[in-house]
């Protein structure tokens, strides 16, 4: 099995545990939901207040410079791409302490790619865990981050050329 074919096999396991978000059934959306768009070759990640806000890394969004945790409108977020909520499977925390957690950690500013990304954010908010299973997944499949880093590069070199 080729390595392509098995990193895709991975992600559609994945994948298949999240729900496509229903723009018209945003009150059906409970408020601590994790919260998943599709970036340039990798997933961004978030936990849903309620009232179309987010709250999330910023993380190398915003260019070469890491930003901080913030909230911002759901639009923003998803930068016109695919929104998935992710089925909540034992979380740890109730919907209200979920969103006390996040928004404990607004303003931090110690983004780390590897060690402290918005989905190690999202899963300790959700489970009292900093983890990341994307990037656990990319460890596996060296040449994923290879591709990554050809996909995101033109979009980084762009923001950062436009500041």
């Amino acid at each position: 099995m080729n390595i392509s074919y098995k990193f895709a096999a991975v992600e559609e396991l994945r994948t298949s545990q999240w729900q496509d978000w229903d723009w018209e059934a945003e009150a059906e959306v409970a408020i601590g939901s994790h919260l998943i768009t599709s970036r340039n070759g990798y997933y961004h990640h978030g936990i849903y207040l309620g009232e179309y806000q987010v709250v999330h890394y910023s993380g190398l969004y915003s260019g070469l410079h890491a930003g901080p945790i913030e909230v911002l409108t759901l639009q923003r977020f998803t930068s016109g791409q695919r929104l998935w909520v992710k089925s909540a499977q034992q979380v740890r925390f109730e919907r209200e302490e979920i969103i006390r957690r996040a928004l404990s950690r607004v303003g931090e500013n110690q983004y780390r790619l590897l060690t402290n990304n918005c989905e190690h954010f999202c899963n300790w908010c959700l489970y009292g865990e900093s983890r990341s299973d994307q990037v656990r997944n990319f460890a596996a499949h060296p040449f994923s981050v290879l591709r990554l880093l050809l996909l995101a590069l033109p979009g980084l070199l762009q923001r950062t050329a436009i500041v």
